[in-house]
């Protein structure tokens, strides 16, 4: 439960200060006649979900709200639905800018190297033991 609610948090974080690369979606979960169990199963999901968030992100909807959101789910059986939000992230361009304004502020930002091990002194992380697997050479 911890991971999901850091996880939670992280991604409302990055929705304030990643606009354009973490975006707010919202998903539509339809329930039909027979779908009883499935409708325990999801509610009571989404309820937990919520609980660990510490923030109410779904709703139930009767078919008619359910339909005025997707009027293409009108299938027969169709008894209403839960629509809940989440977010998407474009996370190849996320990491481009993390890396971007890291090495603005002056890490050395390297491709196909490998960490074999850190340096350490009195406790203390110093460096690290990198291979290039391009040349495979090794540094300190």
């Amino acid at each position: 439960m911890k991971l999901t609610w850091e996880a939670v948090r992280e991604r409302d974080r990055l929705l304030a200060e990643a606009s354009g690369l973490v975006e707010p979606i919202g998903f539509l979960f339809a329930l039909h006649q027979g779908d009883h169990p499935g409708r325990a199963l999801v509610g009571t999901g989404l309820v937990v979900y919520d609980l660990i968030a510490r923030r109410g992100r779904h709703a139930r909807l009767t078919r008619e709200e359910f339909l005025l959101r997707a009027p293409h789910a009108g299938a027969p059986g169709l008894e209403g639905g839960f629509s809940y939000s989440d977010a998407t992230t474009d996370d190849a361009r996320l990491v481009l800018r993390v890396l971007l304004e890291a090495e603005a502020e002056g890490a050395r930002v390297l491709n196909y190297v490998r960490c074999e091990g850190l340096l350490r002194e009195k406790g203390t992380v110093v460096g690290a033991v990198l291979r290039d697997l391009v040349s495979r050479k090794s540094a300190r």
